[in-house]
């Protein structure tokens, strides 16, 4: 079985509720198939037990171990689970043999950053996000360009990294201004945006980019039908826009169609859709520029935007979520959305690390233990059995 969701099949302003409709669909087709054994991740070695990192995506998930090697589970039918196969894995399988610091999961396509600073890509090319040159699929991971490493983003139709010089480079297809080079030409491998040598952390969301400077200081680019610029408009941006006049900011975090970031203060803001109430600010409004999430408590120090809900973690260790429960992807054991950060009740205090995918969450503990909660159509939790979950679950 194998599926493609893009962006050319829906209208980015539609995108969010047709998303869920088809996800819908599509997870009680592959739930069958599990039940039927058509799909099975049995054959798969155990899974490890520890982590150093996780990144949830739309339908998969993909972390790091803490021996440094790669796993990946969940949807596949782009080979985004980097295994050669475009077969679904309701476990974590080992990828390649290489050594990895830093992994980022997309809509269709992966992308990961090894110990040694080069830079591979896999799954979906349709648009040229893996910057190989091709629009080739590739099911295991491919090597893009020469450049050392140290932060990679990957969206819907476009990719962009950071080099370990501090240079902002992106890829794939430039529409409504999703490269930043300040118009909307496509590009088959990575593309210089701009001059400036102090970038040091990029996230994309499905159409928009955001990256972090060594002044620490936001810029966005590209599609702004929701405000996820943070510009104060809905005008889409064709190259890299500063977001407000802050320069305290310490991380940034894309969403779907939203974007999150802490200042140093740990005060957290977001920015964008709000229509389940992503944006933790007790409204359903969206919202054109940086507005205070979570309110009740005044220091974060870990967030992340995913599909229509955001998970963040607090300086004292608890973690928080806010948005779209209907898969359960909050974590509180209710279905029932929340329009601000309702604290995981379940006795866990020590959140090391989080991860907002499209319709489910993954996190790790002080322990290094990994845990993911939410939809699991298509074995993205990494538990070996079909079904939701609507609290924390071990992935071991």
């Amino acid at each position: 079985m194998r599926t493609h969701i893009t962006a050319t099949q829906l209208h980015p302003q539609d995108r969010p509720s047709a998303v869920r409709v088809i996800f819908t669909i599509l997870a009680a087709v592959v739930l069958t198939a599990l039940s039927l054994g058509i799909l099975s991740g049995s054959a798969q070695a155990a899974s490890p037990t520890t982590w150093n990192s996780v990144s949830a995506g739309t339908g998969y998930t993909c972390g790091i171990h803490t021996s440094k090697s790669l796993f990946c589970w969940g949807y596949n039918g782009s080979g985004q689970l980097g295994d050669g196969t475009t077969t679904f894995r309701t476990t974590p399988r080992h990828v390649g043999s290489a050594h990895w610091s830093n992994v980022t999961t997309g809509t269709n396509t992966t992308c990961g950053i090894t110990t040694g600073d080069s830079l591979y890509c896999w799954g979906l090319n349709n648009t040229n996000q893996i910057g190989d040159g091709t629009t080739t699929e590739r099911h295991t991971p491919r090597h893009v360009g020469s450049a050392h490493w140290s932060s990679v983003a990957v969206g819907d139709i476009s990719t962009c990294g950071i080099t370990t010089s501090e240079k902002l480079y992106c890829w794939g297809q430039g529409a409504n201004g999703a490269l930043g080079t300040g118009g909307t030409s496509s590009f088959a491998t990575p593309h210089r945006v701009g001059t400036a040598t102090n970038w040091v952390r990029v996230t994309s969301g499905t159409f928009h980019v955001c990256a972090l400077n060594s002044s620490h200081q936001i810029f966005c680019w590209g599609y702004n039908g929701a405000g996820q610029i943070g510009n104060g408009s809905t005008v889409n941006a064709l190259s890299p826009l500063r977001v407000g006049t802050k320069s305290d900011w310490a991380s940034i975090d894309a969403g779907a169609l939203s974007t999150c970031g802490i200042r140093t203060g740990g005060r957290a803001y977001c920015w964008g859709e709000n229509a389940d109430g992503e944006l933790a600010d007790n409204t359903r409004t969206n919202a054109l520029s940086p507005t205070q999430a979570g309110t009740d408590f005044a220091e974060w120090s870990a967030i992340s935007a995913g599909g229509n809900h955001t998970c963040a973690i607090r300086t004292d260790h608890a973690l928080g979520c806010t948005g779209l429960n209907s898969f359960g992807e909050l974590g509180l054991d209710d279905g029932v959305d929340r329009l601000t950060f309702k604290r995981e009740d379940r006795g866990y205090d020590d959140w090391h690390a989080v991860s907002a995918g499209r319709f489910h969450t993954c996190a790790i503990r002080s322990s290094k233990a990994l845990y993911c909660w939410g939809d699991n159509g298509f074995g993205q939790l990494g538990i070996g059995a079909a079904g939701n979950r609507f609290v924390p679950t071990r992935v071991s």
